[in-house]
């Protein structure tokens, strides 16, 4: 159940969520229900008593990769440590390699701190329900590896959290899945 928050969090969550519809609706470009997404990892991490910026960095976690928003406006309108929080668990669209880009991001996820752990493991974790949906099997073994390879990175700093040991159960499901 969810926990009582303050009405100050309630309206910076509602504007967080707000601001997200907007850019999405004016400037998105992922044909994955975005919002959606967003609020399902928002709403696990209030329920689990994560805090206001980690909650607000879930909500606003995708904009950077998938509207035409850019950190500076997110500065603006949330603060640098949100901005910051979004830009640490964004992917680096100059990368080309797929697993040189990931690798890169949770590096650089792990050098900005627990919070931006903790929100990264948690879209991965609702990331992870879908695996079962990918038609090719050599992507499922991907989708599983980049999975195991954030746990290990991150196990030293976030191993106790929730949200890590729900990863782990959801990496050992979709790992013994595909070993059947």
């Amino acid at each position: 159940m969810y926990k009582a928050i303050n009405k100050r969090h309630a309206l910076e969550i509602e504007k967080a969520i707000q601001f997200l519809v907007k850019s999405i609706n004016e400037s998105g470009h992922n044909d994955k229900p975005v919002i959606l997404h967003s609020l399902q990892i928002a709403f696990y991490l209030l329920e689990n008593g994560y805090g206001e910026n980690i909650v607000i960095g879930a909500i606003l976690h995708d904009v950077l990769e998938d509207t035409d928003i850019d950190k500076n406006e997110l500065a603006s309108r949330f603060g640098n440590n949100i901005a910051l929080l979004v830009q640490a668990v964004s992917y680096d669209q100059s990368i080309d390699d797929w697993e040189s880009r990931y690798k890169e991001m949770f590096t650089r996820v792990k050098s900005y701190g627990n919070d931006a752990l903790i929100l990264k493991c948690a879209d991965i974790l609702f990331n992870s329900f879908y695996i079962k949906r990918v038609k090719k099997r050599e992507l499922e073994i991907k989708l599983i590896d980049k999975i195991e390879y954030f746990l290990k990175l991150s196990k030293d700093k976030i191993m106790n959290e929730k949200v890590w040991t729900d990863l782990e159960t959801q990496y050992n499901i979709e790992r013994n899945r595909l070993e059947k």
